[in-house]
């Protein structure tokens, strides 16, 4: 997959050691290891690490505990590993930020941005998560004849995916005056807490036009709710991040559309950048991978993958 590179300035790394990419422990602090989309992050680095002779990779799961996070990013940065790769728990990544920078060892910060500034050392892999919002509003508008009411199942509010994704998707609904968003609800990204959030919505009889969801988890649990409550097919259901589940859900026709968040495209990229740092060479600041619509016309491309 064609990755794009949007270079807003050159990490400076001249107050880090000179390390052999041939030879590095590349420390690995997953943000929560059992969430699908994160899990496969940690899968793709992995084993593309595989193909690089003499890199190592050691990963550790804060299991969504900023503390618990940040002890394990402190331990890994005692063990001397010749660079980090932090997906941060939330954007509030202050304290990691300021642990790395007094331990010396340079960071590729992996999926969500960190509000504050990264500074020196420092450099950011990810995907523009506001376009993954604005292609689930285009497609709606279109499937929707511009038309309808659109319910929000959001992540969590202090994470830059769910802020960004319910940004763009916000942004393409108010270009359409005839397209309201008739509720929103925060579902932690997880499957079964969609599920309890559509259901109550079918218990009362209130069916949106679509049901349009941060991530494919809870697109997954909006389905299953509509299905057991006797609604599967009336309500439009999209998500993100076209994980397997939710790609077999559009081949099959009960997901009507997802965004692929290219998970291996954002881990290649974190390691190749990492690696670059540990050997002292000039990365970009920030790079950015590319969202991708996923529906039934093209799914078969992408199950292939």
């Amino acid at each position: 997959m064609k990755i794009s590179h949007r270079f807003l300035a050159c990490a400076a790394l001249a107050a880090f050691p000179l390390l052999s990419a041939a030879d590095t422990t590349v420390g690995l602090a997953n943000s929560n290891a059992s969430d699908k989309f994160r899990s496969i992050l940690q899968e793709s680095i992995a084993t593309y690490a595989k193909t690089k002779p003499g890199v190592t990779v050691t990963a550790e799961d804060a299991k969504d505990d900023p503390a618990k996070q940040l002890a394990q990013v402190k331990a890994m940065a005692d063990k001397k590993v010749g660079v980090l790769i932090v997906m941060p728990v939330n954007v509030v990544a202050a304290p990691v930020i300021e642990a790395t920078r007094q331990a010396g060892v340079p960071v590729v910060y992996l999926n969500v941005r960190p509000s504050e500034p990264l500074g020196e050392g420092s450099v950011y892999v990810g995907s523009d998560e506001t376009m993954a919002g604005r292609i689930q509003g285009d497609l709606m508008a279109k499937k929707l004849g511009g038309k309808g009411t659109i319910f929000i199942l959001k992540g969590p509010s202090d994470h830059n995916g769910a802020i960004g994704r319910t940004k763009g998707l916000k942004a393409v609904i108010a270009g359409h005056p005839d397209m309201k968003v008739s509720g929103e609800a925060i579902g932690n990204w997880s499957r079964a807490e969609a599920q309890r959030i559509v259901a109550d919505l079918v218990k009362k009889g209130d069916l949106p036009s679509a049901i349009v969801a941060n991530n494919d988890e809870m697109a997954l649990g909006a389905i299953d709710a509509l299905s057991a409550g006797g609604a599967a097919g009336k309500v439009l259901v999209m998500g993100v991040d076209a994980t397997p589940d939710a790609m077999k859900a559009v081949k099959e026709g009960k997901l009507t559309a997802t965004v692929l968040q290219n998970a291996k495209g954002q881990g290649r990229a974190a390691l190749d950048l990492a690696l670059k740092m540990a050997a002292k060479e000039s990365v970009p600041k920030e790079l950015m991978v590319p969202f991708e619509l996923v529906v039934s016309e093209n799914i078969d491309k992408y199950m292939a993958k």
